[in-house]
């Protein structure tokens, strides 16, 4: 006797949540100064930002001090952020924003780069120059992606220093907790995106998950019969 197996497909686990921030690290936890990130949908995980030379958490900003005075970067100097997206959904990123500033002989040139492995990176764009003032930056990462269980670095690498010597050669992203309890930042660095729900993998599903239809065809859809629920398997068979 044929049986069809027939695969109905449920539109839902399709969507995906609209472009919007996803995470962003103000500074403050509310009680004390803190690197930790502020999610901002679901379905996707933060590391606490980090740096090189001597990065610190102030009123108002991460900083680093005493980077390179010469005309192209270090590359073991450096703010990072990273962005990962939990088991089953993906992350197509827009960009990655933030607002710099420098004190007097602080680094005058910046440039950002990127890693899927915290392994090899490569550049984005191209050098963005420092003012002694606060300037907004966004780091188009459009085509950009993070995939399943996977995390996204960005490195911020300034350089071109006037000087490594005193107390006027800092590096600065504004966070703007002006305060250890004050939580309500929204100039902190931060990626923004899409999450899509990865429908597409079956291997990401546990099992009995429930996505779809599967209907055992005896002799015509007027004896539908036995309809159960299966793991979603993304194609038609026939047996």
């Amino acid at each position: 006797m044929k049986k069809i197996l027939l695969f109905i497909v449920v539109l839902l686990p399709f969507l995906g949540i609209g472009q919007s921030q996803l995470v962003r690290w103000n500074g403050s936890n509310g009680t004390s100064y803190s690197n930790a990130p502020s999610l901002l949908v679901s379905n996707v995980n933060a590391s606490n930002a980090t740096g090189t030379n001597t990065f610190t958490n102030v009123q108002n900003y991460f900083r680093g001090v005493n980077y390179t005075t010469t005309n192209a970067p270090n590359n073991a100097q450096y703010m990072e952020f990273a962005i990962s997206a939990n088991t089953g959904y993906d992350i197509a990123l827009s960009n990655f924003s933030f607002t710099h500033d420098r004190s007097l002989n602080g680094a005058r040139t910046f440039i950002v780069r990127y890693s899927t492995n915290g392994t090899t990176w490569t550049n984005i764009g191209s050098a963005v120059t420092v003012n002694t003032t606060d300037t907004a930056a966004s780091i188009d990462l459009s085509g950009l992606s993070v995939l399943s269980g996977t995390t996204f670095y960005v490195r911020v690498h300034p350089y071109n220093a006037l000087s490594t010597v005193g107390n006027n050669d800092y590096f600065y992203i504004r966070h703007g907790a002006n305060s250890a309890t004050d939580n309500l930042d929204t100039v902190g660095p931060r990626f923004s995106g899409t999450v899509n729900c990865n429908q597409g993998d079956p291997s990401v599903y546990g099992a009995n998950t429930w996505i779809g239809y599967v209907y055992d065809w005896v002799s015509g859809p007027e004896t539908i019969e036995n309809p159960i629920p299966n793991n979603y398997l993304g194609f038609v068979t026939e047996a």
